[in-house]
C-alpha cells in the first residue's frame, strides 16, 4: 500500500536560509526564540524564500523559549554541546496548541 504524507510538523527545525524552493507538503516550524541550536533566525530565512505557491509553512516562535522548549524531560535546565536546553511550561503548551489548529486546518480537506 502506496501512503503519502498529508503534513509534516517539526519541533527541532535545522532550517536554513539556502535551502531553496517551496515545501511539498504543510509545514509548521516550532522554535523557541532563544535557541541557539537551531537559530530562529536561519527559520525565518527559509520562509522567506518561498514562492507562495506551495503548500503552506508555518513558522511559530515562542519568546522566551530555548531548545527542546516542549521536552519535561529537560525541567532542569542543562547544556548540552554548548546549547542550552529547557522546558517552557507556557511555550510548550502553546505549541500543542499550535499543532492541534495545523492538523485541523490542513486535514480537513
Amino acid at each position: 500500500m502506496f501512503v503519502r504524507f498529508a503534513f509534516t510538523h517539526t519541533i527541532e527545525p535545522r532550517s536554513s536560509g539556502t535551502i531553496k524552493g517551496d515545501a511539498t507538503v504543510p509545514t509548521l516550524i516550532l522554535n523557541g526564540e532563544l535557541d541557539d541550536w537551531s537559530p530562529t533566525e536561519r527559520c525565518r530565512q527559509r520562509v522567506s524564500h518561498l514562492s507562495g505557491t506551495g503548500p503552506p509553512i508555518e513558522l511559530d516562535v515562542y519568546p522566551g523559549a530555548y531548545h527542546d522548549f516542549d521536552s519535561p524531560y529537560v525541567a532542569v535546565t542543562k547544556t548540552a554541546f554548548g546549547h542550552r536546553e529547557e522546558y517552557n511550561a507556557t511555550a510548550a503548551a502553546q505549541s500543542f496548541s499550535s499543532v492541534r489548529a495545523f492538523l485541523d486546518k490542513n486535514l480537513s480537506n
